[in-house]
């Protein structure tokens, strides 16, 4: 069966996420021949609301999604493709990048945004990864204000920064619960963090755990045999990368595709923002949705001034 014949466009967008369209509205206004290609499978899908975004704290995150889908398709130069990349060639800068999609799709493209974000590796332990965002969260700061005053814990699962459980512990002490309880699963805790967190009054549970149950707000942790009752659990996944699948040759730390001020990576012609990418000047990754879509809408700028550069003879 012979290849299909390329289709012709400016920029190849990577993820409909809200850095993905964010950077398509951009290049859509700028009139930029477009191609928007989404798996239909973003990383806060699990979660019932997103919060700190102005105007929409505490909807769906779904909703602006939907909304942003809508905006991006009045443009007629941006096509979306509801479909997963399945590779890329990304050779020299005088021949145009390739993209191939799962439903045979083929693009030709002078610029490339990856916003395909990362995937969390939940803990296997039955019960938390049913409940990640309805019950079980990651982040004290999208999600502490809504449990405010609960019985918390926070549950550890062999973790990349063994101090990372009992920090967050304390911080959840700190602001919004003085019933917090770090349950190690049978992990370390680092001796240096051991005096913040009887300071801050948290228990520490050693105990091996089997199974979560429950609902938001009244959940059952199995701890060493014995019922634990809490009002959420806090529990930090493994971030594993999505866009390695596309064998790109750009540098990177972890599951993260690293980029300088202008969003742009180690390959000049391929750009990335959203949960997928980290500025090197970070010291470690944020992921908010206001973050991604700011990060979104910087590199649809210089994505934009790159290609007005060559239009205008300006090198």
């Amino acid at each position: 069966m012979p290849s299909p014949t390329p289709t012709a466009a400016e920029v190849a967008v990577i993820g409909a996420g809200p850095a993905g369209l964010t950077a398509a509205l951009v290049l859509g206004r700028q009139k930029r021949r477009v191609v928007l290609v989404d798996s239909g499978q973003p990383r806060n899908a699990p979660a019932t609301e997103m919060h700190m975004y102005l105007g929409l704290d505490g909807r769906p995150p779904e909703q602006l999604r939907s909304v942003g889908m809508d905006e991006v398709a009045g443009h007629p130069n941006v096509e979306i493709v509801h479909s997963t990349v399945t590779s890329l060639e990304v050779t020299d800068a005088d021949t145009p990048i390739r993209l191939s999609t799962s439903d045979g799709g083929s693009f030709l493209v002078e610029r490339l945004l990856v916003t395909a974000g990362v995937r969390d590796d939940v803990s296997g332990i039955p019960g938390v990864a049913e409940r990640f965002g309805r019950g079980v969260f990651h982040c004290p700061f999208c999600h502490g204000h809504e449990v405010d005053g609960r019985r918390l814990a926070v549950l550890t699962d062999a973790p990349e920064n063994p101090a990372q459980p009992g920090l967050q512990a304390v911080y959840l002490a700190a602001h919004f619960s003085r019933d917090v309880t770090l349950l190690t699963n049978g992990h370390p805790v680092p001796d240096e963090i051991h005096e913040a967190l009887a300071r801050n009054g948290i228990v520490v549970d050693h105990r091996p755990v089997t199974e979560v149950t429950g609902v938001d707000g009244d959940l059952t942790v199995s701890a060493g045999g014995e019922d634990l009752s809490f009002g959420a659990v806090f529990h930090s996944p493994r971030e594993l990368p999505r866009h390695s699948v596309f064998g790109l040759d750009v540098e990177t730390e972890g599951a993260h595709i690293l980029v300088d001020w202008q969003q742009r990576t180690t390959d000049p012609r391929v750009f990335a923002a959203g949960d997928c990418a980290r500025r090197r000047d970070d010291p470690i990754p944020l992921a908010f949705v206001a973050r991604a879509v700011a990060a979104g809408q910087a590199a649809a700028l210089w994505i934009d001034q790159d290609l007005f550069r060559v239009e205008a003879g300006l090198g």
